[in-house]
């Protein structure tokens, strides 16, 4: 899945409904992607998570 048809998406991350705000993808092979989200839970709402993925194409916005 190219980032920006992840970018706007809903996920789930630790047991949470994020929505991805930005990807930055990897400058080089030995880097990870970068996924900022925000919480869009109500005790948590608007709160920043960033992770880093290994490979794009193990993330499914499914949830």
């Amino acid at each position: 899945m190219q980032p920006e048809q992840i970018s706007g998406q809903i996920v789930r991350v630790r047991s949470r409904q994020y929505l991805v705000e930005e990807v930055v993808s990897k400058l080089s092979p030995e880097q990870d992607t970068k996924v900022s989200l925000s919480c869009l839970e109500d005790d948590a709402l608007g709160e920043s998570l960033e992770v880093q993925c290994m490979q794009m194409a193990n993330i499914d916005p499914r949830f």
